[in-house]
């Protein structure tokens, strides 16, 4: 189930992310990468390697560690309404720090 463009903006907000084009490219490419795979066949270095090539030209995961502190795929993850993959565990969610 994909989040409502909507919802995910008020998601955004709520974990401090003032959520612009290019959160919604990566929630996008995350929600295309599980549309071309099985949920249970997504592991988290495939997905991580998949982003770092779709988004080379712009830096990388490093750039999207700058969109999502939370980390790409767990936060970006919850944001775009898909399960993470195992071992995509955002340690710092829910933290005040």
């Amino acid at each position: 189930g994909r989040v409502e463009p909507g919802l995910v903006d008020l998601l955004a907000r709520d974990e401090g992310l003032d959520f612009g084009e290019d959160h919604r490219e990566a929630v996008r490419a995350l929600q295309e990468y599980w549309a071309r795979h099985e949920p249970s066949a997504v592991h988290l270095r495939e997905l991580h390697d998949a982003l770092e090539e779709k988004f080379h030209r712009k830096g990388g995961v490093k750039y999207l560690y700058m969109l999502f502190p939370g980390g790409p795929v767990a936060q970006g993850c919850r944001l775009a309404g898909l399960k993470a993959p195992a071992g995509a565990v955002d340690k710092g969610f829910g933290s005040v720090a």
